[in-house]
């Protein structure tokens, strides 16, 4: 193992993409691990997240990575991005930018948050460049760091409440 390599876990989904509830990860991301001191606390602030995308108006899918989708007892973050039409942020609200801001600052690191995200931004489809942002996070959450090995994307819809 080189020095940039690092212990992994095994991931919880195979290959492909998972669109589950919260619900659903909370079974088995949390209640699988009966002994983490770290999980339920993390599940908790990832929803704290989702609540405040669905309140300001702002839909998308949360794209999961990361330790707290693998077999580690004790992930210490929750990874993700928040893949988002580009033309929400464009024609959005102050609070719906502010929100989008949030995640792309990674404001939400800081205890007792802990999740370390982004946005990816898609382009409306006459434009070039959403199927290439896609492919990178694809790429990037779908294979493990050390062998690059498939691995799952576990995948949340966020829906607007502002449409409901």
């Amino acid at each position: 193992m080189s020095s940039y390599d690092r212990v992994e876990f095994a991931p919880l989904w195979p290959a492909g993409f998972h669109p589950l509830t919260v619900s659903q990860i909370r079974d088995l991301c949390v209640d699988s691990f009966p002994l983490s001191e770290t999980r339920k606390g993390l599940l908790d602030s990832l929803e704290v997240v989702i609540g405040m995308l669905e309140q300001a108006g702002v839909p998308g899918v949360i794209w999961l990575n990361g330790s707290f989708v693998t077999e580690k007892i004790n992930p210490t973050d929750i990874d993700f991005i928040f893949v988002v039409e580009s033309q929400v942020y464009d024609d959005g609200t102050r609070e719906q930018k502010e929100i989008l801001d949030a995640l792309t600052g990674n404001e939400i690191w800081k205890p007792p948050m802990l999740c370390d995200c982004n946005v990816a931004y898609l382009d409306p489809p006459e434009q070039q460049g959403t199927s290439t942002v896609l492919a990178y996070w694809e790429k990037r959450f779908g294979l493990s760091v050390n062998d690059k090995a498939p691995k799952g994307i576990v995948q949340i819809e966020v829906i607007s409440q502002m449409s409901q």
